[in-house]
């Protein structure tokens, strides 16, 4: 098994009411959108911990070092000042409780 931790910025786009509008009206597109329209990840970086045959590797050892990493990513990103963040995780047991762990990073 193994951890795989990602962290990126991107801006966000809040729509306006005509956007939302359109989007609940319009037909389906035929083509992709155009490439301004989509929003780009910026800095992004990943590591990934993969769970060892070894006794001194365990499963929270790996998510240990990627939650770990991921938090002094956001730490040096803001370090000071509050930003929103989005967490994604599948339904492995033990993730929720790695980040409630460690708290708060503001």
């Amino acid at each position: 098994m193994a951890t795989v931790g990602a962290i990126y910025t991107i801006e966000p786009r809040v729509p306006t009411p005509q956007d939302v509008l359109d989007s609940l009206f319009r037909k389906p597109r035929r083509t992709p959108p155009a490439k301004a329209e989509t929003l780009r990840p910026q800095a992004k970086r990943m590591k990934a911990q993969l769970l060892g045959p070894t006794a001194q590797r365990s499963e929270a050892s790996a998510t240990d070092q990627v939650f770990d990493w991921l938090k002094a990513q956001v730490l040096q990103r803001q370090p000071t000042t509050p930003v929103p963040l989005v967490l994604l995780m599948d339904g492995w047991t033990t993730l929720p409780v790695a980040v409630r762990s460690r708290g708060s990073t503001h």
